[in-house]
């Protein structure tokens, strides 16, 4: 199924769905995709920047906050997201505008299987707090 399909939400909540976990959401949420290179760079771009925006959307309503209060999940850190990109300032922006201001913690990491001249990054972020942007 393609992720950017309006019915894809819908699809991955009802399969995290569990009697245990009813309203599907999620600890951790995982994003390796990358849209097929056209070889325009600002065409490029704009493709990684639209998963993320989407990946980031599903975010907004399925990963699960953190929780400072009283219960069973006091202290609980808050979701965690692992978001593939593919370094531009726009990109930037986006890290800094969306992912900054709602998680905890955001770091960049290059994994050794990438090869050192590809702009293929990921960031992990880590301790939802919810929307505050």
């Amino acid at each position: 199924m393609d992720f950017l399909a309006p019915p894809a939400e819908a699809t991955v909540k009802a399969a995290l769905a569990t009697p245990e976990n009813p309203s599907g959401m999620a600890d951790i949420i995982l994003s390796d995709m990358a849209a097929n290179f056209s070889g325009y760079k600002s065409r490029d771009v704009e493709s990684s920047l639209n998963i993320c925006h989407s990946v980031f959307e599903f975010a907004k309503d399925n990963l699960r906050v953190r929780d400072m209060s009283q219960g069973a999940l006091k202290g609980h850190r808050g979701g965690t997201l692992l978001l593939k990109h593919f370094a531009h300032p726009l990109l930037q922006d986006f890290r800094k505008q969306c992912l900054e201001p709602n998680f905890h913690a955001v770091q960049y990491i290059k994994p050794a299987s990438s090869r050192a001249e590809s702009a293929e990054g990921y960031w992990l972020c880590r301790g939802w707090n919810g929307l505050k942007s």
